[in-house]
C-alpha cells in the first residue's frame, strides 16, 4: 500500500529540472509536499512512512544500484519482511524480492547507523597497471 501511494502521490521529477542542481537529497516531506521528486525522494518518504507505520529501522534500507537494464544509478526502498527483502521502487507498484531483481547492481547501502559502501565504481586509468615483460 505505501508503494503505491507515494508512487502515485509524487510525480517524476529530476533535481536538475526541479532545482537545477544535479543531485539533490531532501527531506522525504519536501517531495510529499511539493508531489514532485526523484528516486531517492520516492525511497525516502517510502521510508518515513513505513517507519512512522511502526516498520524497526533494521528493516529498511535505501539501497542505491545500478539499473544495468537502463544503464542508470537508482535509488530504491528495501524492507525486510517474512525473512526476505522487498524492493519498493518508484517505477512500479509490485513488489519484488531483491533476488528477482538481477539488473540491479547494489552499489551503497543508507541505514539508521550510516552509509555503507557496497561496490566500488572504477576507471582502468585510475589504477597503475602493469603489464608482465615477455621474456
Amino acid at each position: 500500500m505505501v508503494n503505491e501511494r507515494i508512487n502515485g502521490k509524487i510525480r517524476y521529477k529530476s533535481d536538475k529540472v526541479e532545482s537545477g542542481v544535479e543531485d539533490t537529497w531532501n527531506l522525504a516531506l519536501a517531495a510529499l509536499s511539493k508531489n514532485v521528486g526523484d528516486c531517492e525522494d520516492y525511497a525516502l518518504a517510502k521510508y518515513a512512512a513505513l517507519h512512522q507505520a511502526g516498520t524497526p529501522d533494521a528493516d529498511l534500507r535505501i539501497v542505491l544500484v545500478r539499473d544495468n537494464a537502463v544503464r542508470q544509478d537508482h535509488a530504491v526502498l528495501a524492507v525486510r519482511h517474512d525473512k526476505q527483502w522487498l524492493i519498493l521502487d518508484n517505477r512500479w507498484n509490485t513488489l519484488y524480492r531483491d533476488q528477482e531483481l538481477k539488473q540491479f547492481k547494489p552499489l551503497f547501502v543508507v541505514e539508521k547507523h550510516g552509509v555503507s559502501l557496497l561496490s566500488k565504481m572504477f576507471r582502468l586509468s585510475d589504477f597503475n597497471i602493469i603489464a608482465p615483460r615477455p621474456r
